[in-house]
């Protein structure tokens, strides 16, 4: 194996490592399951004092934005039309279903 081949084998190792441990979570953020294990249901659609936003607003909003990469992303015929910012990227729905 060629020293060329040896040092790209060695950076592909090193960028699964990474990407794995990406995967797994637990570096700068929590989880999903560990932001809200304690968040109260009955204060899932309540939007706090001087903030814009219920809890599940904000989720919802992520659930659209990352929909839309994916559109984005998988967009080999050309169908793809982008939403409307900022409005699109947010629920019409006030209250948490």
């Amino acid at each position: 194996m060629t020293d060329h081949a040896k040092r790209d084998a060695s950076l592909g190792q090193a960028l699964r490592k990474q990407l794995q441990v990406l995967l797994d979570g637990g570096q700068a953020h929590a989880t999903l399951d560990d932001a809200v294990k304690d968040f109260s249901a009955q204060f899932r659609g309540t939007v706090p004092d001087n903030l814009p936003y219920s809890a599940w607003q904000i989720l919802e909003h992520i659930r659209i934005a990352q929909r839309d990469i994916l559109d984005f992303s998988n967009n080999a015929d050309g169908s793809y039309k982008p939403r409307k910012w900022p409005e699109a990227y947010w629920p019409v729905q006030s209250p948490a279903p």
